[in-house]
């Protein structure tokens, strides 16, 4: 019966269009910030967010009161990572589904910035990124 039951839920998610990929999507969590890494470092940084439920492309780190969208996750069930280098300026508004357009600039500032990852799937809890000069 639990085979019937999953074979059910693949129909429908493809008559529905959902497809596949759409169907593991919709069973995935909200994304989680397990640490980032280093703690703390100037402008010029390369950054790692090591958690889970990160979308293969298309997710938002959201730092301080910008945001840097359309990071890619390292692939895998277990733990996933996204990496960038913290520059000086980042977009201070986000733009709607995968659109690119232009957004008022964020200058980053130093001391604790908080740290999240927002994607399809939802809005990580914060971590802490300390700025220095």
């Amino acid at each position: 019966m639990p085979g019937r039951l999953a074979s059910l839920g693949l129909l429908a998610a493809l008559a529905c269009g959902v497809g596949v990929a759409g169907l593991a999507q919709s069973r995935a969590g909200v994304p989680v910030v397990s640490s980032v890494s280093p703690p703390s470092g100037p402008v010029g940084t390369r950054i790692t967010i090591t958690g889970a439920n990160f979308t293969a492309t298309d997710n938002t780190v959201r730092f301080g009161g910008g945001f840097i969208q359309w990071l890619p996750a390292s692939s895998g069930t277990g733990n996933q990572t996204i990496a960038f280098t913290l520059g000086p300026v980042i977009s201070g508004g986000t733009c709607p589904g995968t659109a690119r357009c232009p957004t008022a600039a964020y200058p980053i500032q130093p001391g604790d910035n908080a740290v999240s990852v927002q994607n399809a799937n939802g809005t990580s809890k914060t971590k802490t990124f300390t700025v220095t000069n």
